[in-house]
Parts: C-alpha cells; sequence; structure tokens
C-alpha cells in the first residue's frame, strides 16, 4: 500500500489519540468531575506514555487536546512536501514466511512438539511457584513493610493491612491460573506481536523472546530463541515466563483497581536507589527500559522470588541478608541465569542498605478502592 508521508502521519496521529482516549476515558472523566486535580491528569499522562513509549512532548499535545476535542489533538507541524512513503504491516503470512526462514526445526513436527511440550510443563511449574509465593508468609510481610513505608498506613496494624491482601489474594491467583502461554507461530497472533517477534525486529535488549500482549491478554513465546547446542535452555525459559506473568498480573490489576508497578516504583525512587545512566554504562534506551514502571517492577518481583525458591536461607521474615545481595549487585552470584540479575546494575551499591530495605518490600500495592475507604 503507498500513500503519502503527510497521510501517514495523519494517520498515526488518529490512531495515537483513540488509543489515548480509550485508556483514558476515566481519567478525563474525574477530571471533568472535578475529582482528580490536573497534577494527577498529567501525572497519569506522562507515565502512560513512558509505557507506551511515546514522546512526552506528543504525548502532551495529544492529552491537552482530548479535553479540548479532536481537532485541537490533531493540528501538528504544516504537512511536508508530498513524498511517497511504503507502510509495512506485518501479516500472519508474511511473519511465519519469515520465522520459517530464520528458525526452520519449527515445521520439523517432532522438534516443534518437543519444543511445546517443554514449554507447557514450564508454564505449569512457574504458574505454581508463582502462585505459592503469593500464599508465602514472605510474600505477607514484603506487603506489610510496603504498605507501612507509605506515611497514610504507617499507624495500621498489621492485621489490617493483611486484610488488603487477603482481597487480592484471589484476583492475583485467578489472574495467574487463566493467562494463556502460546508460541508465537502458531494460532493468532496481533499485529504488534508480529512485528515485534520479526526475527531482525531488535528492540533495546535484542531480539525479542517472549512478550505479554496487552491487547490479546496472553504471553507470547519463541522457545527457538533460548536455544543452546540444539537443546533448549529451560531455566531462562522458565524465568522469562515467569516475569512475563508478572506483567499480565500488573496490567490486570492496575488497569482495575491496583496501580502496581507505578507505586511500587515510586517507592523506590523515594529510597534514592536509582543510578544516573551515565554511571550505569548502559545504553539510554536499554536505561529506560530497566527502570521503567512495569519492567522495574517485573523484574525486582521476580528476582526476590527466585532468591526466595533458590536460597531460602537468606531470606528470613521477608528481609534478605545484604551481603547476599550485594553479591547479586556484583554479579558473584547470578541465580543460574545472568538476566535475573540484570535489572540491579541500574541500582547503587554504595547505598545496600537503602536497596535491602527496597528489597525487602517488593510485593504488591494497595487497591485503591481499599485505600479510599479507609
Amino acid at each position: 500500500m503507498i500513500i503519502l508521508k503527510s497521510q501517514l502521519k495523519q494517520i498515526i496521529r488518529e490512531e495515537a489519540y483513540n488509543l489515548f482516549l480509550e485508556e483514558h476515558k476515566e481519567s478525563i472523566s474525574l477530571l471533568s468531575e472535578g475529582l482528580i486535580t490536573e497534577k494527577e491528569y498529567w501525572k497519569r499522562t506522562k507515565d502512560w506514555a513512558k509505557r507506551k513509549g511515546i514522546p512526552w512532548a506528543t504525548a502532551a499535545a495529544i492529552a491537552a487536546g482530548s479535553l479540548a476535542g479532536p481537532s485541537s489533538a490533531m493540528a501538528g507541524t504544516p504537512a511536508e512536501p508530498a513524498a511517497q512513503v511504503q507502510v509495512i504491516q506485518v501479516t500472519q503470512a508474511s511473519f511465519l514466511d519469515a520465522f520459517y526462514k530464520a528458525y526452520p526445526a519449527a515445521q520439523d513436527p517432532s522438534k516443534s512438539s518437543k519444543a511445546k511440550s517443554v514449554l507447557a510443563a514450564l508454564t505449569v511449574e512457574v504458574k505454581g511457584n508463582i502462585a505459592l509465593a503469593y500464599l508465602s508468609e514472605q510474600r505477607k510481610e514484603s506487603f506489610v513493610k510496603f504498605i507501612q513505608s507509605m506515611p497514610r498506613f504507617e499507624n495500621q496494624t498489621r492485621e489490617q493491612i493483611l486484610q488488603k491482601f487477603d482481597v487480592l489474594k484471589p484476583e492475583i491467583l485467578k489472574i495467574i491460573q487463566s493467562v494463556p502461554v502460546e508460541v508465537i507461530y502458531e494460532g493468532e497472533q496481533t499485529e504488534r506481536m508480529y512485528r515485534s517477534f520479526t526475527p531482525g525486529a531488535t528492540q533495546s535488549g535484542g531480539q525479542v523472546a517472549a512478550a505479554y500482549d496487552e491487547e490479546s491478554n496472553k504471553i507470547v513465546v519463541n522457545p527457538y530463541e533460548y536455544m543452546s547446542g540444539g537443546q533448549l535452555d529451560k531455566t531462562a525459559l522458565g524465568n522469562s515466563v515467569r516475569e512475563e506473568i508478572y506483567h499480565a498480573i500488573d496490567h490486570n490489576l492496575s488497569t482495575t483497581t491496583i496501580p502496581m508497578s507505578r507505586l511500587q516504583h515510586q517507592a523506590a525512587t523515594a529510597q534514592d536507589i536509582f543510578l544516573s545512566q551515565e554511571t550505569t554504562g548502559l545504553s539510554q534506551s536499554r536505561y529506560d527500559y530497566l527502570t521503567s514502571n512495569h519492567e522495574f517492577y517485573a523484574k525486582m518481583l521476580r528476582l526476590k522470588d527466585i532468591v526466595a525458591e533458590k536460597h531460602p536461607e537468606q531470606i528470613t521474615n521477608g528481609r534478605i541478608n545484604s551481603d547476599f545481595l550485594l553479591k547479586l549487585m556484583d554479579g558473584i552470584e547470578t541465580l543460574g541465569d545472568p538476566s535475573v540479575i540484570e535489572v540491579l546494575q541500574v541500582l547503587d551499591p554504595s547505598k545496600i542498605n537503602k536497596v535491602s530495605k527496597y528489597f525487602d518490600m517488593v510485593a504488591q500495592a494497595e487497591t485503591q478502592k481499599t485505600s479510599q475507604a479507609t
């Protein structure tokens, strides 16, 4: 399909505007009714822009236009001279063509069946471990520490706080059980997933191997990115599925009652434990990725749960051994998968006491409904 560049820009603006309206109906309504302040409205917009990877200036223009009407939001710079560009849409057919060329083993029935069997078994195991973590005393203690770190809840008793946890637990367990985990090359996926998993279409961390798709509410995996010497790296594959399940929990509850990752990220910021991008030596895009609300939250929660499973002796009553945490930050201990400790690169080892305190609080956030009623 050949369209003018100016027409393409207009389409992108309209799509971004429609997406914003769809996801911010409640915020716009609350603002118009005087139930939230403009400051809160812009804060929500900024969080949305960061999560979607949309430049802040663009998001601000869209948000302002959502209050004034579509014509304002669609206004942009004057159209550039007519130029023809190719609009590339990744369809299932074009994706599969590229995928099977890059991963021919996926077309071998015996190899494909084995890969799917391993993934299915790992999914059951990982889901079970995550569910057990939410039922554990460690998670309860972490939840108490996290809630008590907030000024408006610091005087609440442990019993009062655990009542909130008991409200969340059934919903979380339901999400864990119901979220599907599929291979990218079977069934029908969204265009965004086909585009993200297309061989050669790298992001800040390289080729996408696993992702949670908010649109279809399922986890999609390319098991062939976990092949080593003809064998699946079950540890790395299982750890990836684990992280995506945390993303599924975060998204599903954050869109209803619990701003989970945002509040957890705010707690880390309040502890002043982040290194600057220059100090980490990471690229700006990788640093932004690891410090974003959703990624930082999911990766830290995954790290804590894996530590609790592999080294339970290092966590007592929800509190981690600081010396062991420092070993993780220094890369002396990798938990069998270096990608699991990568998120620690953005944290300051010179503030190990503060990092330990935050690590102990990694849990779930309180529900908005509960906090409003308290």
